[in-house]
């Protein structure tokens, strides 16, 4: 067998195996794959920091977050979705995360949901999407991010995103 021949059957193989995994993870999560997509197009309009302010995404929670893990970028509430006493809706999340660029504009990286702690009596973590919320004891609140403007290689619903960065943060 060749050398070209090698190259194409290994890339052959390697589309197939990541074709089977998607659709797998799709099949396995197939409401939560839906509930995704349809709030990447909800959020499209706010790959725009100036739209995602104007819309009711104003009020700044945070400096630039970013751990080792990855990074969070800039969080921006609606304040009105924050406090409507712990309900969750796909399509309205109540946190919009940016992240700073190089030339001195914001990048629409993600959502986040939360809950705050005192919304939630349940003994066990509140889920969305398929996922159990993290709690976050500083801040009191249950969180989950969905990274729908940055594509996050630890997972669209990771805490952290290895792709998103503070280094050009005020």
């Amino acid at each position: 067998m060749s050398k070209t021949t090698q190259t194409r059957t290994l890339l052959a193989t390697a589309g197939t195996l990541l074709l089977l995994s998607s659709t797998a993870w799709s099949a396995g999560n197939g409401a939560a794959a839906r509930d995704l997509n349809a709030l990447r197009q909800a959020t499209s309009a706010f790959h725009s920091f100036e739209v995602g302010k104007a819309a009711g995404w104003d009020t700044p929670l945070s400096d630039c977050v970013e751990s080792p893990e990855g990074g969070m970028g800039y969080h921006y509430a609606n304040l009105s979705l924050l406090m409507d006493g712990g309900s969750l809706s796909v399509l309205h999340p109540e946190v919009l995360l940016y992240a700073p660029t190089e030339d001195g504009s914001m990048a629409f990286v993600g959502v986040e949901y939360i809950i705050p702690a005192a919304d939630w009596t349940d003994a066990a973590p509140p889920r969305f999407l398929g996922h159990d919320l993290h709690y976050n004891p500083v801040q009191d609140i249950w969180a989950l991010h969905a990274w729908v403007g940055e594509q996050n290689p630890s997972g669209v619903l990771s805490n952290w995103n290895p792709r998103v960065s503070c280094e050009f943060a005020d």
